[in-house]
Order: C-alpha cells, then structure tokens, then sequence
C-alpha cells in the first residue's frame, strides 16, 4: 500500500506524516516492512515508536541526521541529496516547492523510463512544504528496527543510519 503524505500542507510537520502512515496500517500486522522514498526517509523513523514495525527500508532517502533539521543537512559538503535536484524546483506562494522542469526531472528522477512514464509521473508530482524541513527530527535515537538503504545508481552516498545494511 502506498500512503499520499501531506507534503503539501505547509502545516504539517514529519510527526503529521507518521500520524498519516500510521493511520493507513491501522489493523495491519506488526511484522510489516515499512518503506520511505526520499523525504519519507525522514518519516519511517517515526512510526516504530506509535506501532511495531518489522523493518524499515529507505530508498534513495534523505535520512535524517538526529538533532539537526533537513535544511541544516542540506548545508553539508556533501550534501545527502543530489544537489541538480534544485535546478528543476520553484518556490511558489505557500513555500513550498514545485517540480517546473519536466526535462531535469526526467534527468534526475527518470532516466530510464519511455516519454509516456516520464509524462505520467512528472504530472503525479505535488508541492513540497518547507515547514518540516525547518525542524530537528523529534527522535533523541534511531528506533532498534532492522533496517536497510537502498542507493541507486547515481545517487549521492548517503548517511545510512546505524544498523541498517
């Protein structure tokens, strides 16, 4: 099942988006792998501590750094996201930011994928809010879940949390 986080509701923070996921598993079992796509990596963390969880994956995640906000680890050298990812963005009104260049998304996002594929998911793509950028992640410590980080080929080398392969 896949979840439609709030990304764009510049209310909403990374425990708005846990509160949502948690939500959508609600009577599902507590074996179950949990998986977070780049800024989702910053929710999955969260849910272990409202439910159990078997195993988290992040994939091509931006995972968070414990006490520190994602616009504070985007500061680094390097950064833990690729840095082209900003060419194809626009800030608009609400602050938040928006996917305005199909060519740099099909670059970035979907090199691999037919014209109709790139049309198709570059028109699924929303809004992002700034707001849960601004603020350190709640957590003092990652959960104690099995988990695993999937890099893809041409992705930055991420910070991959502590026990995960």
């Amino acid at each position: 099942m896949t979840m439609d986080l709030p990304c764009d509701d510049g209310s909403a923070s990374f425990e708005t988006y846990a509160d949502v996921v948690c939500a959508a598993l609600d009577g599902c079992g507590d074996d179950l792998v949990l998986v977070g796509h780049s800024l989702g990596g910053h929710t999955i963390p969260l849910v272990p501590a409202r439910r159990p969880v078997g195993h988290l994956v992040y994939l091509c995640a931006a995972v968070p750094d414990i006490g520190r906000s994602l616009f504070d680890q985007l500061q680094d050298e390097p950064p833990p996201m690729n840095p082209d990812s900003r060419k194809g963005l626009e800030r608009d009104g609400q602050k938040r930011r928006a996917w305005v260049d199909m060519d740099v998304a099909r670059e970035l996002l979907y090199a691999d994928c037919d014209e109709q594929t790139v049309q198709a998911a570059f028109n699924r793509l929303r809004p992002q809010a700034d707001y849960p950028q601004k603020y350190p992640l709640s957590l003092s410590e990652f959960p104690s879940v099995p988990c695993s980080y999937v890099v893809c080929t041409g992705e930055p080398q991420a910070a991959v949390p502590r026990g995960c392969k």
